[in-house]
């Protein structure tokens, strides 16, 4: 079924679970979203709720990818309101951005009086249905929350290249607390869980939330949950939305129970929560597969991590960035992927070593010029970048891969450039000048069907052209490889072992077994071990630095294909050092392999010996007990 929504509403193609359905998207003429410029999909790591035929109603399936073999993706006994699996070409988390939709407003006796802000700024809007109340600590909840948003992108682009870079909050007086928005309104639990997105939206924007407003990236929670007997959940979402070119506007939106979840200490809490109650979800006790999917685990912890993941991961989407599902597992890889549910371990390292959320390099790549990452700019320039794609039609591989070529200009310079297939990046690289000439090659695409895939640029302003081809790869030719791999830990000290591991890549028609790996473990290019059909690599460092790794596998038929990027960050061991009285107490990680512990008592000439007393190992630290210290003492790790 194809319907115009209006100049005002640009078109998005969806699945339902009752059936499929495509909206024209005629509407959005030059206006850019972040995935492509004609069907923009719905990006579903979302709730189902129950729809309504309205017009931008936002209900989605994913249909599963297998997950994780450590993760059960049991959801045979999952009810609307469950989290789905994100997976590559399947429906999205992305509705359409714009304006709410028109619904009947109920009425109220008082709205909402929201102050303008200036620059580029993320605000928070906690929703509360007129049946309803906040609560116990959410604001305390989301403030924390957005915190960790905050820094943890400071850290991600710090690790992909590019500074502390990170987006503004709004801050209460004090500059330092996140302001967050109690937003009562007239609608009902029932009424918004009828079209959360679009009610929520409207409901918000009536109440005097400025939502698509430029400049400014919204993030939403709507309190609509209801829990039934059977401990399933209803009336939850995840989503978000831009059209992710300079000063675009974007609105992410979480569910009342998401925000349950980001309760203090849940994100440490290892128990089993089968049979548990959280009084913020309802009051009925809540059932393994059933309160939420297998695939998010069984504990707490794994399911807070998950919707801590969700809330960033769908800001994100407000900034403009598309899913990415290379490198990516169920609890550590892509924010933009599958990965998000491993946000705990970036949080707590030491305790969930196995859990990783990363920014991928091309989001890291694109969010270098974002407006939102650099709020102290001033912007004058908004004109997208001229872009051309010459790749169209049929096409030959050419060594297992598929060429797609373009050209771009710009007269502020151009910065960067991303591939998506049917919405999910499957290549970036950088640009610099006013005017390139570039050719993507990819390992993604299917032979002798029609592949729709898009280019998008970005100049340094921060401004953003896209533009689709349709690719019928011809049959009959060899396919290379496609990388996926891992690297453990995404922290290490000097001399620590890293474990790179290539082991989830495929060859489409050929076996893995017989594909060679070799690795870049400098981020230069040059790959620096030589080719083997052993696809992990156990290997240290000698220096502190962030550097990005990357593999690249060679097929029995000699075709190539180089995986995305890793970051990896190297330090140096730091000692700590405490004194009571005459005793010292030194301690320092286990994993300072090949460090010594040394000790002088004057550093002007220094004469370092060796500490050859007993070390006791205490949660993970050498530590040393120095009884009857001399006054003046000093230690060092020496490697």
């Amino acid at each position: 079924m194809k319907r115009d929504l209006g100049a005002n509403s640009p078109g998005i193609a969806r699945r339902s679970i009752w059936g499929s359905r495509e909206c024209s998207a005629e509407a959005l003429s030059t206006v850019e979203l972040r995935l492509q410029k004609r069907r923009p999909k719905l990006i579903s790591w979302a709730y189902l709720c129950a729809t309504a035929a309205l017009q931008l109603s936002v209900s989605s399936v994913c249909a599963e990818q297998g997950a994780s073999p450590s993760r059960s993706n049991n959801t045979s006994a999952a009810s609307s309101g469950h989290i789905l699996w994100l997976q590559p070409g399947a429906p999205s988390d992305f509705p359409t951005p714009g304006k709410p939709i028109a619904v009947p407003r109920f009425p109220t006796s008082k709205d909402l009086e929201i102050g303008s802000v200036t620059g580029y700024v993320v605000r928070v809007a906690y929703i509360i249905p007129a049946n309803r109340i906040a609560q116990v600590g959410a604001v305390t909840n989301l403030r924390t929350a957005m915190l960790q948003y905050q820094s943890w992108y400071a850290d991600q682009m710090e690790r992909n290249g590019f500074g502390r870079k990170t987006f503004r909050l709004e801050m209460e007086a004090d500059r330092t607390t996140p302001r967050i928005y109690t937003v009562p309104v007239a609608e009902t639990d029932n009424y918004l869980r009828g079209d959360l997105w679009g009610r929520t939206s409207t409901a918000a924007a009536s109440a005097g939330v400025p939502l698509w407003t430029p400049k400014q990236v919204w993030f939403l929670i709507s309190e609509a949950h209801v829990e039934a007997a059977d401990g399933s959940v209803t009336g939850g979402t995840a989503l978000g939305a831009s059209f992710g070119s300079g000063d675009d506007p974007g609105v992410a939106m979480l569910g009342g129970d998401a925000l349950a979840r980001f309760a203090a200490g849940l994100i440490t809490n290892d128990l089993a929560y089968n049979n548990q109650y959280l009084a913020a979800i309802g009051p009925y006790p809540l059932k393994q597969n059933v309160s939420f999917p297998g695939f998010e685990g069984a504990t707490f912890s794994s399911v807070s991590s998950s919707v801590l993941g969700a809330g960033i991961h769908e800001t994100s989407h407000a900034f403009g960035l598309p899913h990415d599902f290379r490198n990516d597992r169920n609890f550590n890889g892509n924010l933009m992927g599958n990965g998000l549910r491993g946000f705990r371990g970036a949080l707590y390292p030491a305790r969930y070593s196995s859990d990783y959320t990363r920014a991928a390099y091309g989001s890291a790549l694109i969010l270098n010029v974002s407006r939102y990452f650099n709020p102290d700019g001033t912007y004058t320039d908004n004109t997208r970048p001229a872009l051309n794609v010459t790749t169209t039609g049929t096409n030959s591989p050419v060594n297992g891969l598929l060429r797609l070529s373009f050209t771009a200009s710009d007269a502020s310079g151009l910065s960067a450039a991303l591939l998506q297939l049917n919405g999910d990046a499957v290549g970036e690289m950088p640009l610099s000048g006013t005017s390139v000439s570039q050719t993507f090659t990819t390992a993604y695409y299917t032979p002798g069907q029609t592949n729709q895939f898009t280019v998008s640029v970005w100049d340094t302003r921060g401004n953003k052209q896209s533009a689709d081809t349709f690719i019928v790869p011809r049959t009959g030719f060899n396919r290379a490889p496609q990388p996926s791999m891992t690297l453990l830990p995404p922290t290490a000290l000097v001399g620590q072992n890293v474990i790179l591991d290539a082991s989830a890549s495929t060859d489409p028609d050929g076996s893995l077994a017989s594909v060679q790996v070799e690795w870049d473990l400098r981020g230069d290019g040059v790959f620096d071990t030589a080719l083997t059909t052993t696809k992990t690599l156990t290997t240290n460092f000698t220096a502190a630095s962030d550097r990005l790794i990357r593999c690249r596998l060679t097929d029995s038929s000699g075709a190539q294909a180089v995986s995305a990027p890793l970051a990896l960050r190297l330090n140096t061991p730091a000692l700590a050092i405490s004194r009571s009285g005459t005793s010292v107490r030194i301690s320092w990680s286990t994993n300072a392999a090949g460090f010594a512990l040394q000790s002088t008592a004057e550093i002007a000439t220094a004469n370092w010996q060796a500490v050859t007393q007993a070390l006791l190992v205490i949660n993970g630290q050498n530590t040393l007990v120095v009884s009857n210290a001399i006054e003046n003492q000093f230690f060092r790790l020496k490697r």
